[in-house]
């Protein structure tokens, strides 16, 4: 990776720059103005920027470290309204709001020139500015997160948003970067990732703290019997007990997931050797050993249907243990379990906590077509 001059600010697309703290504590402020044209800045850290800046441009700032357990999708609508305000002068649902057809006012979005000019700002300018600006280019326009990457390293070569940042940029892509929190907050995909945030990053006594706390928020649990998804133009399935039939979730409650993607290792090497591709197996090793018994490649199909947390689940989960059974609350055949610290799908992928039912013990059945 190349190495960057951390005093110098770097020139992205039209009006957007990028840079580490250190030009902004170095310089004359009036560089900015000077010398780029700049009258907006927003800073992705928690050290605030010299009372100065804030007298002479119009300034933001998203408090968050470069740290996994950041969630980032708390701030890409504010961001991308005020990085839209400064070059267009007027945020994204402005823009769009005139026009019938929102493919359109994409197309026309990408064909306005920059009216302003703004520099968005980290400590290094690696990680966190890089990932507000990445989400940005994939909203406006239209990139995936490869090329919004590229666009940015064709300038700055060592931007590298962290792993969690990554994921989380590919799941805002996936989500057709919606960055409104009242309807993230109805994506069931989304809220996993929620709670797989709340999750992952924890040990001992508080994931007990942690699982009493989701516990007693009614809101965590879905009914099974919503029949949201019916108002969709989606078509919806009811999963069923296959001994006795009795409805158990419906489709709005499905948490869909990915398999682990194919990402080939840049020297050849077998993928089970990079990292990124450790989820695409299955590794045995010996007792108390590294030494690997046995490794097998995951399944291309899934056995499980993982789901959001239902009601009918939580006299089961109330019980205080760390995993366990689902049983079917009419006939009480097994139909799935759980696991607060999560388990991996056949096709390799972790999901945490892990809500499922399994297909070999429910029917999957068309209740409603598109």
């Amino acid at each position: 990776m190349d190495n960057q001059d951390n005093s110098k600010i770097y020139r992205v697309i039209g009006g957007i720059f990028i840079s580490s703290i250190d030009p902004l504590l170095q310089a004359d402020h009036e560089v900015l103005s000077k010398t780029y044209g700049i009258t907006h800045i927003l800073t992705v850290m928690k050290q605030a920027l010299p009372d100065h800046y804030k007298a002479n441009y119009t300034t933001m700032q998203i408090p968050i470290d470069d740290s996994p357990n950041e969630v980032l999708f708390t701030y890409f609508k504010q961001s991308n309204d005020f990085i839209s305000s400064a070059l267009f002068g007027n945020t994204f649902d402005e823009l769009i709001s005139d026009s019938e057809n929102k493919d359109d006012a994409l197309q026309q979005i990408k064909r306005t020139k920059h009216q302003g000019k703004i520099l968005i700002h980290c400590s290094a300018g690696q990680s966190r500015s890089a990932s507000f600006l990445i989400a940005f280019l994939m909203k406006f326009y239209q990139m995936n997160y490869k090329t919004a990457k590229y666009a940015i390293s064709r300038s700055k070569p060592d931007i590298q948003p962290n792993e969690s940042f990554k994921s989380q940029l590919l799941l805002y892509k996936k989500l057709d970067c919606e960055d409104d929190p009242k309807k993230l907050d109805m994506n069931a995909e989304y809220k996993q990732f929620l709670r797989e945030m709340q999750f992952s990053q924890i040990s001992g006594s508080s994931v007990e703290d942690n699982i009493k706390s989701f516990l007693s928020d009614s809101s965590n649990f879905k009914d099974e019997h919503n029949s949201g998804a019916l108002n969709t133009n989606e078509p919806v399935y009811e999963l069923r007990c296959k001994r006795c039939r009795q409805m158990l979730a419906k489709s709005n409650c499905f948490v869909n997931h990915d398999p682990p993607p194919e990402e080939p290792t840049e020297d050849g090497s077998e993928g089970y050797r990079n990292p990124a591709n450790k989820q695409l197996y299955f590794t045995k090793n010996a007792f108390k050993s590294r030494r690997v018994i046995s490794r097998e490649r995951a399944s291309n199909t899934c056995t499980h249907y993982f789901v959001e947390p239902l009601t009918w689940m939580k006299d089961e989960l109330s019980k205080g243990e760390m995993e366990g059974k689902f049983n079917c609350l009419k006939c009480q055949a097994k139909v799935g379990g759980y696991s607060w610290k999560g388990s991996r799908c056949s096709c390799g992928k972790w999901m945490i906590p892990a809500m499922n039912l399994q297909v070999s013990k429910v029917d999957k059945v068309l209740i409603k077509r598109k």
